[in-house]
């Protein structure tokens, strides 16, 4: 008779990617930024349960790409 033990992890992080656009409604190409990340509870406007944030440089078509869990922790 054999016995397997499985063990299962939670991931550290997920990957997240998005295009940055400015106020006015342009894309923002090649340009470092800052992202704030928030999970909130339930819905949108559900209490904030963890938030972080990134810093990231968008490439030429404004496209960044982070990974939720291994940004600086706020909350």
């Amino acid at each position: 008779m054999i016995g397997i033990v499985c063990y299962g992890q939670a991931p550290q992080a997920f990957s997240y990617q998005a295009v940055a656009i400015g106020d006015n409604g342009s894309v923002l190409t090649n340009q470092p930024i800052s992202v704030k990340i928030n999970i909130n509870e339930g819905s949108p406007a559900g209490a904030t349960t963890y938030s972080e944030t990134h810093e990231a440089t968008t490439s030429d078509v404004g496209l960044f790409s982070i990974e939720v869990g291994f940004g600086s922790t706020l909350t």
